[in-house]
């Protein structure tokens, strides 16, 4: 049985940040022992004890991404595979995804992201991104939540710009959609 519930996918402390999916329960306590235990000298380790903290019949596939300011940048996961739960924590100079890895709209960000666009440029990306995304994987993907991290501090947009960047990208989606098909298409 599947269930969604609209919350927060976002937890932070002074120090990182966590975004988390897949099993919601399990990703939530996931987060919470991350933020507890990071920043630190080995990721991969520290994952590995979170993992192995949840017991047996509690575990979920969880993955997400931990950003710990000013340019650390993971991925982690805790997922079935080979017969095994193996958990991973990858680290990335630029940018990664998690979640639907495997969504065309990832094509936003391999066509977009730049490495010398500020947090500010990259925000309306983001949200395009996420938007574009929920329009393939509507199940799956929804609630666009953003934070930025930055040297001193870490801040989750207010929902009324959530909301803001939202229609935003749907409104863009709309004038290429026109600009492909004509006006009075929509799909």
């Amino acid at each position: 049985m599947r269930y969604i519930k609209h919350s927060t996918k976002i937890k932070t402390n002074d120090k990182i940040a966590v975004s988390y999916a897949q099993d919601k329960e399990t990703s939530y306590d996931t987060a919470e022992a991350i933020l507890a235990r990071f920043p630190c000298e080995n990721p991969e380790a520290a994952i590995r004890e979170i993992a192995e903290s949840i017991p047996s019949e509690d575990r979920r596939d969880v993955q997400g991404l931990i950003a710990v300011p000013p340019f650390e940048l993971f991925r982690f996961q805790i997922a079935w595979e080979n017969g095994e739960w193996t958990p991973s924590c990858e680290p990335d100079s630029q940018f990664d995804i998690a979640g639907d890895t495997a969504n065309p709209s990832m094509f936003w960000i391999h066509r977009f992201y730049q490495a010398w666009l500020t947090v500010e440029q990259l925000i309306p990306l983001a949200a395009h991104l996420i938007t574009s995304s929920h329009l393939v994987n509507t199940g799956g993907i929804g609630g666009l939540e953003i934070a930025t991290c930055k040297v001193d501090e870490i801040t989750l947009l207010p929902r009324e710009r959530t909301i803001e960047l939202a229609k935003e990208a749907w409104e863009r989606d709309t004038a290429i959609t026109e600009m492909i098909f004509g006006k009075g298409v929509s799909l």
